[in-house]
Parts: C-alpha cells; structure tokens; sequence
C-alpha cells in the first residue's frame, strides 16, 4: 500500500467498523455467551461485529488460491438473530450475516461482499460457548451465487446482569460450494437472554 491511499483507506476503514459496532450494539447480542446458570428465559437474542484477520480463498477456474489480510483486502462481519434454550447447556440458533470489504476491491464492485445465513447449535456453560452449523451464503466472494459450507464459533463471555453478556468470539465461516475459503474472524458480542 503507498503511503498516499493510506489516507483514504483510513477514513473509509474507521467509519464502517464503528458502524459496524454501533450496529451490533443496537441489534443487542451476538453469536453467543453464556453461563451454565444464566438469568431465567429461553430466548437469547444477538447480534456481533468482527474484523477479519485472516483468509484462504482456494484457486477456482482462472483464478489463483489468494491470502487475503487486513493489510490489503480490510473486511468486517456483521451478524444478527436469535437463539433458544433447549437445555441449560444447549442453545439452538439462527444468524444471518454480512460481509464487507472495506477496500482494495476492482473498480465498480460491490463492498457487499458476503449475504449468509446458518442455523447452529451451541454449547454453553460457564461463561465458555462454542457451536457449528450448515452455513448458506446466497451472495458470496462478490457475486449473487448460491454458497454452502459450515460456520463455526468458540469464546467467552462475561454476565453483565440482568441477562445481558458481553464476550470476545473467534468466528470461522468456511465456504466450499463455488470456491473454497476459510476466513478467521474475531468478533465483539453483545448478548440479551430473556423470557420465562
């Protein structure tokens, strides 16, 4: 990167991640936290906000397998949905997600670069979650083309009361129908469990 986009990488990087976390605030939760004893209430509601550290795009037709980092290729994870308490330790879930490229993207292409949705289970006690799930990705690698693969999402999260949790996720959507990828990705997470 030269030292003259620097600049303008910087004023569009900044303002979409604190949306990205005002968003995600908003929305209340995200994919998880919990104790084995939480407040009372089935219903968890959740929304997270994740930078992307790290991706594998594998080789597809023409194109080359790419490594793609912050330093070229900035994008952010938003997610929404919610959740159910089937057991004290069992949640079951539903999320959709977005992906963005912040920048480094050809001229005229979309920053929307990801539109998923994956139904997970995940396992909870303690303050420690982790779950999986099939993961579906109507829009992926910036083209509106069906995707499948599986989600993946572990860490921890601290009660704040009232239901409410706030926790750090580690989050790993892997994609294998169109082109194969892996993304690392952590994210902060706001999380609301209510009902009776």
């Amino acid at each position: 990167m030269s030292r003259s986009s620097f600049p303008s990488v910087r004023q569009t990087l900044v303002p979409r991640v604190s949306l990205a976390f005002a968003c995600a605030l908003l929305f209340v939760a995200g994919p998880a936290a919990a104790q084995s004893t939480p407040p009372d209430g089935p219903f968890f509601l959740h929304a997270s906000a994740g930078f992307n550290v790290y991706t594998y795009a594998g080789a597809s037709g023409s194109a080359p397998s790419q490594t793609l980092t912050p330093a070229d290729h900035p994008m952010t994870f938003e997610q929404v949905g919610a959740g159910y308490w089937v057991h004290p330790n069992v949640r079951l879930q539903l999320t959709g997600m977005l992906g963005e490229t912040l920048s480094g993207l050809k001229p005229g292409a979309r920053a929307l670069t990801q539109i998923s949705f994956f139904p997970w289970v995940a396992f909870t006690t303690h303050g420690f979650f982790a779950g999986a799930g099939p993961l579906f990705a109507p829009r992926a690698f910036g083209i509106d083309a069906f995707n499948i693969g599986i989600f993946s999402c572990a860490g921890y999260g601290l009660p704040l009361g009232q239901g409410w949790s706030l926790s750090l996720a580690l989050q790993v959507p892997v994609l294998i129908e169109q082109r194969t990828s892996v993304a690392i990705t952590p994210a902060l997470v706001l999380g609301w469990r209510f009902g009776s």
